[in-house]
């Protein structure tokens, strides 16, 4: 029954202090829902570290039919390396037309926003992005990113950046080739 399942809707906020074995094993339980067209995950303010995002991405990447995919990692423990994880598998989410992701308040570098921004460049189908901004995040340093033939919409989410980051965004955004909408 759970391989016909077609839309999921998790949120493990806070209080539930997921770690990095919780949030595989919940992802390898999603994993098998092989008509999963539509994900909506969160699991902010958790202990989710490097290897737990990275595993994250390799289960769910397993959706093959997904096509919209909400990700909320916000307020964990990702480094650039679990960035590198996180690009590595995001490559596989070759159906996905929809992405909003939510990073913030981890301690990637630019040097993650950009393996970010270079895996986001690559999902061909992906016409809407969301991206959430807390301070100085920087998911558009990645030239590639402009380069997306695909994004016609983008949605900036800028809470907390300063006016300086938030021109920085827009500026950055606004060379994405085939840009119709930016909000």
């Amino acid at each position: 029954m759970i391989k016909l399942i077609s839309s999921f809707d998790f949120n493990f906020q806070s209080t539930n202090q997921i770690g990095d074995d919780g949030a595989i094993a919940i992802a390898e339980g999603i994993s098998k829902c092989k008509n999963l067209t539509n994900l909506n995950i969160s699991f902010v303010k958790n202990s989710i570290g490097n290897q737990g995002a990275s595993d994250l991405l390799e289960k769910l990447s397993k959706c093959a039919q997904l096509d919209q995919l909400i990700l909320t990692l916000g307020e964990n423990s990702i480094e650039d390396k679990g960035a590198l994880g996180i690009s590595k598998w995001l490559v596989n989410f070759e159906n996905l037309k929809e992405l909003i992701l939510d990073l913030h308040d981890n301690e990637i570098t630019d040097k993650g926003y950009i393996n970010i921004g270079t895996s986001l460049s690559k999902l061909a189908k992906l016409m809407t992005l969301t991206l959430i901004f807390f301070k100085n995040e920087k998911y558009l340093k990645s030239s590639d990113l402009a380069n997306c033939i695909n994004i016609r919409i983008l949605h900036l989410n800028f809470s907390y950046c300063s006016i300086s980051d938030q021109q920085y965004h827009r500026r950055k955004a606004l060379k994405i080739k085939r840009l119709v909408n930016l909000s």
